[in-house]
C-alpha cells in the first residue's frame, strides 16, 4: 500500500470520523497495553455505532454518498480507480489490467450502439 494511501481516508471513513474520534485514535500509540487495547476497541465501537445510525436513516450521508458514473466511465471503473491507492504493487497491476479490460469493453460497447 502506498504511503499516500495511509494518509488518505476513504469517503466512507470521512463520514464516520469526527474530530474527537481522531483525537482518541491519535492518543492510542502513547498508552500502555490494556489502555491501548481498550481505547482501540472503544474507537471501533463508536465507528460501528455511527455506521448503524447512518444505515437506519435513509436521508443520511451514507445513502447520499452513492457515486454517479461520469460520462464514458462505469461504476466498476470508478471503483477500481478508488481502491488502487490501497493496493500493493502486485495488486495495482491486477487493478490496472482489469481497468484496461473494462475500458476496452466499454469502447467496444459504445461502437455497437
Amino acid at each position: 500500500m502506498g504511503e499516500n494511501a495511509l494518509n488518505t481516508m476513504t469517503t466512507f471513513d470521512t463520514l464516520l470520523q469526527s474530530q474527537h474520534l481522531q483525537m482518541l485514535k491519535a492518543a492510542i500509540p502513547y498508552l500502555s497495553g490494556n489502555a491501548k487495547n481498550t481505547l482501540s476497541i472503544l474507537c471501533k465501537i463508536l465507528e460501528l455505532k455511527k455506521t448503524i445510525q447512518m444505515s437506519a436513516d435513509e436521508t443520511s450521508a451514507l445513502s447520499m454518498c452513492s457515486v454517479k458514473p461520469e460520462e464514458g466511465c462505469s461504476n466498476v471503473l470508478l471503483m477500481l480507480k478508488e481502491i488502487r491507492p490501497y493496493c500493493s504493487k502486485k495488486e495495482q497491476e491486477s487493478v490496472d489490467f482489469f481497468t484496461d479490460v473494462f475500458q476496452m469493453y466499454e469502447t467496444y460497447s459504445s461502437m455497437l450502439t
